[in-house]
């Protein structure tokens, strides 16, 4: 598979949630299929992901292949993952290292490996599937997805602007530290200026409920939806968006971000906040196109 842009920002869409699609016993069969093979790893956070050999992924998109919305494209991968610890920001397209191969499922590689050069990333589905913890009368409480409305051309990939690259361990994605030099689409393919790149986030959104993220990380991006993690819903979004998921909403306040102490504030505020989760478990489904003219 390539990264090919015409492509690309031809396919894009606005993000999209499909509401209340999945019956609790499906969601029972999708958590479940994770442990008939996956191969389990953590990172240093402690967020367990679980890649699908072929055969699970595809048993688990035939639960819910007819309630994908909008979605034309071909299955080509997925992982199922379990978190304690919301997501940084970050693209979710493919692997560099595999993209000249038919094998993404989890990063299995398949015996007799085809070239699939004809396709390129389309868009992407994640399924909340369980909150572990959650407290009554709390199930609108348990973070959020956040999608951005910048899209970045690029195989997967971390933003990770303000941070030290030899000390960031939240994934295996490479990570870009400099977003000067990055260009954003919009969800109809259109570029966004680049000198967008250097506005500060939404500070009154970033209190609310993005506070476990260095402030630094968000430079340049603004929200296009942030939606409930509530099992039985579906969420759709491209293949090459930016995004990240929330803690619950916070409590207090802390004074600063913008000082040498932003750190310990952060630290400091982790400790003191009240999640009403304690965990929870998602399948994500990975879907490509056919490039332009193949």
């Amino acid at each position: 598979m390539k990264l090919d842009k015409d492509t690309l920002l031809s396919n894009l869409a606005p993000s999209e949630l499909i509401e209340n699609v999945i019956k609790p016993d499906e969601l029972e069969a999708l958590w479940k299929l994770a442990f008939t093979g996956g191969v389990p790893r953590k990172n240093a956070y402690g967020n367990i992901f679980i890649a699908g050999r072929e055969s699970i992924i595809k048993k688990a998109y035939e639960i819910v292949k007819d309630r994908l919305g909008s979605i034309h494209g071909e299955l080509f991968g997925g992982n199922y993952f379990i978190t304690a610890q919301p997501y940084g920001v970050h693209i979710d397209s493919f692997s560099k290292e595999n993209s000249n191969l038919n094998s993404p499922f989890g990063g299995i590689k398949k015996k007799n490996i085809i070239n699939d050069n004809d396709y390129t990333v389309y868009r992407n589905v994640v399924i909340p599937l369980w909150v572990g913890g959650m407290k009554e009368n709390q199930n609108t409480n348990a973070g959020k997805l956040v999608l951005m409305k910048q899209r970045l051309v690029d195989y997967s990939c971390d933003l990770i602007g303000g941070e030290n690259i030899e000390n960031y361990k939240e994934s295996f994605y490479k990570g870009h530290t400099d977003y000067s030099i990055l260009q954003y689409y919009d969800a109809y393919g259109k570029q966004i200026n680049k000198n967008l790149n250097s506005v500060k986030f939404d500070k009154e959104l970033y209190e609310e409920c993005l506070y476990h993220l260095p402030y630094t990380r968000l430079t340049g991006l603004t929200v296009e939806n942030a939606f409930d993690w509530l099992p039985g819903n579906i969420m759709v979004l491209d293949g090459i968006q930016v995004h990240c998921s929330s803690l619950n909403k916070k409590n207090t306040t802390p004074e600063s971000h913008d000082s040498i102490h932003t750190e310990y504030i952060h630290t400091e505020y982790n400790r003191m906040r009240t999640l009403s989760w304690i965990n929870k478990m998602g399948l994500l489904l990975k879907f490509k196109v056919k490039v332009n003219g193949k």
